[in-house]
């Protein structure tokens, strides 16, 4: 049988050896939560971003549908306008013919009208 000193040795020893295993788990362990309590924060921030950036998107979405809109009923607009003006110039820039002397034309008693 061995000494009983050198069996409490070994007892000793095996004990360290577990205690350091035993704290190297548990600072392991921790540093493993705490990495993935900062993921957990960093996965928070980035999807309130994405909410925001979605939101974003959907009002330039809104924004371009209300400015599409207006610049059909602008164009709308201009084309009248374009429309009335043409129109207006036409009449003043067409060949004026004596309009001052009316054309006399047979009426059906056989007289003339003017």
């Amino acid at each position: 049988m061995p000494p009983p000193n050198t069996t409490q040795n070994a007892i000793a020893q095996l004990t360290a050896k577990k205690d350091i295993v035993e704290s190297r788990t548990l600072a392991s362990t921790e540093r493993s939560l705490a990495m993935l309590r900062e993921s957990e924060q960093v996965g928070i921030a980035t999807a309130q971003d994405l909410a925001l950036q979605r939101e974003k998107l959907e009002n330039t979405s809104r924004n371009l549908d209300t400015i599409n809109a207006t610049l059909r009923t602008t164009q709308k607009n201009i084309d009248g306008i374009k429309s009335v003006f043409s129109s207006i110039k036409n009449y003043w820039t067409s060949p004026k013919e004596n309009k001052d002397i009316p054309a006399a034309r047979p009426s059906s008693s056989g007289g003339y009208f003017f």
